[in-house]
């Protein structure tokens, strides 16, 4: 775009250029969020490194948790990825998730024992990372789930926890991630 202005006439025409170029930066800012909407691919549901590595940890960034970082392998303790946030008094909170690809079932007593143990070892083994001389434990822990998670599968968990972890054990599935994704992704 161009155009030839006069001495006499440039203050007129600059503010509507400038007002202009901020609609169109506007425009441009609304196609990129858009094109950066959450989209589920079906591999989450079988592969949990890809669920974990491309929707649970963006998640939890864009929700604006510190230091999240992924923690799976042998000594993840029960704690596939690690995060915090300084809460309303000016303390750390230390959270972590426990990250399943499919659906979680009262049928599969195999994996919902598997979760108990997970759950226990995540409350009472302490995280302490390479390099880290100071050790904590956790305050909350997230079971996020790429499938669906039936109610009576965390009536199961639950009735078997430690009545003392209840409120501080949370269940998330694809339908929890899905509505939080799409909110939570036009953030930058």
């Amino acid at each position: 775009m161009s155009i030839d202005l006069e001495a006499d006439h440039a203050q007129e025409i600059v503010p509507a250029v400038i007002a202009t170029l901020q609609l169109w930066r506007r425009a441009v800012e609304q196609a990129a969020c858009s094109l950066r909407r959450f989209q589920w691919k079906s591999e989450y549901e079988t592969n949990e490194q890809l669920f974990t590595k491309n929707v649970v940890i963006p998640l939890l960034q864009k929700a604006g948790y510190d230091h999240v970082r992924y923690n799976h392998g042998i000594s993840e303790r029960g704690k596939d990825v690690l995060f915090s946030e300084i809460d309303k008094f000016g303390r750390i909170r230390h959270c972590a998730a426990q990250v399943k690809a499919g659906d979680l079932s009262q049928s599969n007593a195999t994996l919902l024992n598997a979760l108990l143990n997970q759950i226990d070892d995540a409350f009472s083994l302490p995280v302490r990372g390479p390099g880290q001389n100071e050790q904590y434990y956790i305050a909350d822990l997230y079971i996020v789930v790429s499938g669906k998670i039936t109610s009576e599968a965390i009536e199961r968990l639950n009735g078997k926890l430690d009545r003392r972890l209840i409120g501080s054990v949370h269940f998330f599935d694809r339908s929890h991630i899905e509505s939080l994704a799409g909110s939570l992704w036009q953030r930058r």
